[in-house]
């Protein structure tokens, strides 16, 4: 539990150093990729999906692909893990 929260507090820190808002503030219902795990890129649009009326958001180019192959998979895994995706409906 601990490390997950100190995740979720460096990603705030790192997105509040970069400038960039929240993505939960740009309509993203996560803030870390479902597919690499890594930080969601809020400026590009080519990194977003819309699944079921929900604005998923990745970290880079290959993401979204992997993604559109097996969405229920990893739609499961972020709703499983809400915390470790800073993931909210």
């Amino acid at each position: 539990m601990r490390k997950i929260v100190a995740i979720l507090l460096f990603l705030t820190l790192s997105l509040a150093a970069c400038g960039q808002s929240d993505p939960w503030e740009q309509g993203f219902a996560n803030r870390v990729c479902p597919v690499q795990g890594g930080e969601i890129d809020t400026s590009n649009p080519l990194l977003v999906v819309n699944y079921e009326g929900e604005k998923i958001g990745f970290c880079c180019a290959g993401c979204p692909e992997a993604f559109e192959r097996s969405p229920e998979e990893y739609m499961n895994e972020l709703r499983s893990h809400p915390a470790a995706y800073g993931y909210r409906k």
